[in-house]
């Protein structure tokens, strides 16, 4: 259980911590800074600026943030080190030049590393020895000390390069890996190859935060597999190449972060799929004034059916559609806009009953399962509404099921459950609810409140979703299976200081990015981003006291 946390940790953390690692000045340093040092292989890239941040929360400062930001980006503070990082803003350290905090991730480890400038070594040697109790020694005109049994610092040319690993290492072998940095050939430096990677510290640039992410490498997050259960398409794609690049700004009771996303080469195949929005008149009908969660598409159906028909798969299945429905492949497509979107308004656990036949005795068996029961909408589009009303036609009179009664429709599942379909002008709504299918029939029920509505502008993907503890600690067992107990501990009882978060992709550029925009909202309107999430880390019992177990496994 300790182990199966350990390897969570940045699953669960990742978005939340590297936030919080992601502090930069909006100033610019008067020298060129050192990310000729960062090589190719590292999968993401936070960086900070501690003057700018001690600035603009000193007490968030001194209650010791900076120490705070390195442990929940994987290093593993000794006490010394403590002491060290307690020390920082007196050790020499440079106030114009950002630290940089990757991991490069090896064959049998990885290593994590702190990188930064030194404007006075003289008074950076003599905090760092007083801390470690230690003195500095130097080989290839490197200096460096070890901090620990896992940990090297190393220092030369006006940079430090902090090296860490998870489990304990040779200083040798630490050192070898400060030089091959510091003599890293420029068309291995993520500065030549991928300068967008780097955070934007132009003077005018008032943000708060930089993070980089190399998407693919979020595939061996050990959550994937378990997620994979529920968003099938998007994580089975081929992220190659795509990467994202965030700014952000801490604010009292939000966090608001703006960036691209760069769609690599094989996702580039599916740019023409989306229209340049999500209908907002459509978002705005969804009869839940306060979703847990809601997600939005606006989607190309011309260019989805041109696919179709280029692959031969359009012209293959035509005629079964046209049996079924009395309409051929392209007058179908034609019958919606492209906006999908889907709203949740609660979800529970319902017992039923489940039955199979033993295949040596005849005997029924019965079994009582518990399963997840979701109460939702989804909304779909209609560009032409007389081809939906003569499709509703052909399929009540065939052998589908399909009743009609009054201005909704209903069709039954195997367990006789109904299903409910619901046209209302331009838009066609489906539901297993009955008080939500209500809803959507009474002109005068609640819809959802406008902050939600006015997400799909300029959208091409729009995502909301309720992180309070109170809407976590209901999801039902059943989502989790058997097998993941662990995950779904750490997903209903984790604490933080979140409320919600919405997620907003815009059309795809020229440059092949789009902008990306992201706001969390915390749960103290009141209290400044930066207070809200130090108080939640230092609590105790809290989850990053839970996940901070280090072993072998965790750091592979």
């Amino acid at each position: 259980m300790r182990n199966h946390y350990a390897l969570l940790r940045q699953a669960s953390l990742a978005v939340c911590w590297l936030i919080l690692g992601g502090f930069i000045l909006s100033a610019c340093g008067k020298t060129s800074t050192p990310t000729h040092l960062i090589p190719t292989q590292v999968k993401w890239l936070a960086s900070f600026q501690w003057q700018a941040l001690q600035t603009k929360q000193p007490e968030v400062w001194k209650k010791g943030l900076m120490k705070e930001i390195l442990l929940s980006l994987g290093f593993q503070l000794s006490t010394p080190e403590r002491v060290f990082v307690d020390k920082f803003q007196e050790a020499g350290i440079s106030p114009e030049w950002p630290v940089f905090v990757f991991s490069i991730p090896g064959a049998n480890t990885t290593i994590q590393v702190c990188m930064f400038g030194i404007d006075d070594e003289a008074k950076f040697v003599k905090i760092l020895e007083q801390s470690i109790k230690s003195t500095k020694k130097t080989q290839e005109a490197i200096n460096f000390m070890a901090l620990s049994d896992r940990s090297l610092m190393t220092w030369a040319a006006r940079v430090g390069v902090w090296l860490q690993t998870a489990e304990p290492s040779s200083a040798e072998a630490l050192l070898k890996e400060s030089i091959r940095l510091r003599a890293l050939p420029e068309d291995q430096s993520l500065a030549k190859t991928l300068p967008q990677a780097l955070p934007n510290l132009s003077k005018d640039n008032k943000t708060d935060a930089a993070l980089w992410v190399d998407v693919e490498g979020l595939k061996n997050i050990p959550t994937s597999q378990w997620l994979k259960k529920y968003l099938p398409f998007p994580l089975t794609l081929d992220w190659k190449g795509s990467w994202v690049n965030l700014q952000c700004v801490f604010e009292k009771g939000e966090i608001q972060m703006k960036g691209k996303f760069h769609w690599g080469k094989p996702l580039l195949a599916y740019k023409a799929f989306f229209k340049n929005e999500v209908d907002a008149r459509l978002l705005a009908s969804l009869p839940i004034k306060k979703p847990i969660a809601m997600a939005g598409l606006g989607l190309s159906r011309e260019s989805i059916f041109q696919a179709l028909e280029q692959s031969g798969l359009a012209g293959k299945i035509d005629p079964q559609v046209s049996a079924a429905t009395g309409m051929t492949m392209k007058e179908l497509f034609n019958i919606f806009s492209g906006d999908v979107v889907l709203g949740v308004k609660k979800i529970r656990e319902v017992e039923t009953t489940e039955g199979d036949i033993d295949q040596k005795t005849g005997e029924q068996l019965l079994e009582i399962v518990v399963k997840a029961s979701y109460e939702y909408v989804l909304g779909v589009g209609i560009n032409n509404t007389s081809s939906l009303d003569k499709l509703l036609a052909k399929l009540i009179k065939g052998d589908t099921g399909l009743e009609r009664q009054g201005d909704f429709y209903t069709l039954k599942d195997k367990e006789n459950n109904n299903f409910y379909i619901v046209p209302r002008g331009k838009f066609l709504y489906l539901t297993e609810t009955e008080e939500v299918k209500n809803d959507l029939l009474r002109e005068k029920a609640p819809r959802i409140a406008d902050k939600y509505a006015g997400l799909g502008s300029e959208s091409i993907i729009v995502l909301y979703s309720d992180l309070q503890e109170k809407v976590r600690a209901k999801l039902p067992s059943s989502m989790f299976g058997k097998k993941n107990k662990e995950i779904e501990q750490l997903v209903k009882g984790i604490q933080t200081p979140f409320e919600a978060l919405s997620i907003r992709l815009k059309p795809v550029a020229d440059d092949n990015t789009s902008e990306l925009l992201l706001a969390w909202e915390m749960k103290d309107k009141d209290l400044h981003a930066l207070q809200s999430l130090l108080d939640h880390i230092v609590v105790e019992n809290s989850f990053t006291q839970i996940l901070r177990q280090p072993t072998a496994e965790a750091a592979q």
